[in-house]
């Protein structure tokens, strides 16, 4: 995968930076460090400065060809699972499970109150049986939940990230929401200064020409 091969990049890359130092020689990149990449800047000025990411963009276009293309493809769904919060999901389960109790409630009522000679209400048989449709979905949702959360840690663990607790989808993907932004836009930086170069590269040509035209006509 793109992603994949694209942290295997980072981390030739970085070890290769970190030559003859005690950080060298590293087995793994931390994915936190993600996010950090477009602070770190050249010591140039002007419009020749450039980040850490923009170069890691062109190296991984030179190393990876098409795939690198791909990174910011495959990372397009973390953006809406940046929102989700295990949190706010128990929570609306539960706040479901009560009002489910809450409807249970009132059809025993409603059914204790009936007389034995009295037919069946209609009311209370329908919604009897949409209760146990709701209670058989609801069994389903908590189901898909813990086993949502059964992927998630193994995401985690796939990515070497331990969980504290504090790595819930919307701070793990969040994380990569946002460098999966900052990627699309160094990478619209790097198209830029190709095209800004390659004008220049034309304007200076073109100026050589006309100069070698004039001095020939005299």
């Amino acid at each position: 995968r793109a992603f994949e091969q694209l942290l295997g990049l980072l981390l030739l890359a970085g070890n290769l930076m970190n030559t003859g130092t005690s950080r060298a020689g590293a087995r793994g990149v931390q994915l936190s460090v993600l996010t950090k990449l477009e602070d770190v800047r050249s010591m140039r000025s002007g419009k020749g400065r450039v980040s850490l990411l923009q170069l890691l963009v062109q190296l991984s276009e030179a190393r990876l060809g098409d795939g690198a293309a791909l990174v910011a493809e495959e990372l397009e769904s973390v953006h809406g699972a940046s929102r989700v919060s295990f949190a706010r999901v128990q929570a609306q389960l539960a706040e479901l499970r009560r009002s489910l109790m809450l409807v249970e409630r009132v059809v025993k009522g409603v059914t204790m109150k009936r007389r034995p000679s009295e037919p069946p209400d209609r009311f209370t048989s329908e919604l009897g049986v949409w209760m146990q449709s709701a209670q058989a979905t609801m069994s389903s949702l908590d189901l898909a939940l813990t086993h949502v959360r059964r992927l998630f840690q193994f995401v985690l663990e796939r990515f070497g990230v331990s969980e504290d607790g504090t790595q819930g989808p919307e701070v793990f993907f969040g994380m990569l929401s946002k460098f999966c932004t900052q990627w699309r836009r160094a990478s619209s930086l790097n198209a830029e200064a190709a095209a800004r170069a390659a004008r220049e590269a034309w304007a200076a040509q073109h100026a050589l020409e006309q100069k070698a035209a004039a001095e020939a006509r005299r």
